[in-house]
């Protein structure tokens, strides 16, 4: 084993030969050797005692647990721990959104949103479609009386003059959500 220290021109040149090169990926049998040899490792007793130390009550399992300041700045700067980070300008915010309207949106479809619903599209129609479902989203089985509001009414085949109580169905906001991505699979 060489011993020597090497210099800082020798580790800056190794490090500019390194940099951008990505390592090879590794055979099954290399895979297979390095398990090996980590079964084998004994660790010292000090040793133990500092990783069983550094992974206690870290739930991610890291190795590291942050300070409550370290989480507060690293939350001031936009990171983790709950933290909602830097807020945005209001004129970044109506860029943001005017970046994302209309025929720029992801879910856009060519204004089909826009339409008016049919004459008959009332309030008791809804009402006789949730009556009908017991108040209960026919998705993931939530009861209206856990929400803050009430069950959506979702057309079927997504046509809004098809008023046909078969082709309605009472949702939660979340499953109605859902259905607007992926129309085919929920047509089905």
């Amino acid at each position: 084993m060489n011993t020597k220290k090497r210099t800082d021109e020798q580790k800056k040149h190794q490090s500019e030969t390194l940099k951008g090169r990505k390592k090879p990926p590794r055979s099954e049998e290399h895979k297979r050797k390095l398990s090996e040899v980590a079964k084998t490792r004994v660790f010292s007793k000090e040793t133990r005692e500092k990783l069983s130390r550094a992974l206690i009550g870290n739930k991610r399992g890291l190795g590291y647990k942050h300070t409550e300041d370290a989480k507060r700045k690293i939350g001031l700067n936009g990171f983790h721990y709950g933290m909602k980070g830097k807020k945005h300008t209001e004129e970044t915010k109506n860029k943001i959104s005017m970046s994302n309207k209309g025929e720029k949106h992801h879910n856009w479809l060519g204004g089909r949103s826009l339409e008016e619903y049919g004459k008959d599209w009332t309030d008791d129609l809804k009402d006789s479609i949730r009556k009908r479902d017991i108040y209960i989203c026919q998705l993931c089985g939530i009861h209206q009386e856990e929400l803050d509001r009430s069950l959506d009414v979702h057309h079927i085949d997504y046509d809004k003059y098809n008023l046909n109580p078969e082709n309605l169905i009472a949702l939660c906001r979340n499953c109605h959500t859902k259905t607007s991505f992926n129309r085919e699979y929920w047509s089905e």
